[in-house]
């Protein structure tokens, strides 16, 4: 028989082989379970769920995997939003690597470990830093989506560890170059324009910027 507990905590009882423990779902007002093998561990299941209701911070159970949700989020929030060509890379980042690497885990049961694993197996790939932040970045979007309608209340991200880049340092041209590069440069616009670039130390975005008075 299920033991009941006090305050409205739920109860817990054996059921066949293993331990049940009920709660209210505060959403749909119905009786909602967890299970474990021992008393203890359904306890703390039974507990973790108590304590998120109390906080304000339970979300409904859900099956929905990482895959179903990315391929939700894109369409219906993300790729209306930004440029065709912009959506077009982005579904290609889901397609090609986050949905083979994390598809198939619950959304709601997605951990750090999970992305952690996903970063590590592209590092050893060899594949840069600033491409799998790139990655992380879309993942991130998608599940911040997720937390704000309540899908879900973790941040697998938050805690994903990447090494720092380290800055390459910067080259400059010798005497003998610099004259090289001058008498390569041609008489043209794109010419004058490079030698004002050797001059001046003048990055090409401000370059770019500079407009006839």
């Amino acid at each position: 028989m299920a033991k009941r507990r006090p305050n409205n905590d739920g109860s817990i009882g054996r059921y066949k082989d293993r331990w049940r423990g009920a709660y209210t779902d505060p959403v749909i007002h119905k009786q909602r379970y967890v299970y474990g093998k021992t008393q203890a561990e359904c306890k703390a299941k039974l507990d973790e769920k108590l304590a998120e209701i109390r906080k304000g911070v339970y979300v409904q159970p859900d099956k929905m995997t990482v895959e179903g949700w990315l391929t939700f989020w894109f369409d219906k929030f993300y790729r209306r939003t930004v440029k065709a060509s912009t959506a077009a890379t982005t579904w290609g980042n889901i397609k090609g690597k986050l949905i083979p690497a994390l598809g198939k885990y619950q959304l709601q049961k997605l951990s750090t470990v999970h992305v952690q694993a996903f970063v590590t197996a592209e590092m050893d790939a060899g594949r840069n830093i600033s491409t799998i932040r790139r990655y992380l970045k879309v993942l991130n979007q998608a599940l911040n989506q997720a937390r704000e309608l309540q899908r879900m209340n973790t941040d697998p991200v938050k805690g994903v560890k990447l090494p720092t880049m380290d800055k390459p340092e910067i080259q400059f041209l010798s005497h003998d170059e610099q004259a090289a590069f001058l008498a390569a440069c041609p008489s043209t616009t794109n010419g004058r324009a490079l030698r004002l670039l050797l001059y001046t130390g003048m990055r090409v975005s401000e370059l770019c910027g500079l407009k006839c008075q």
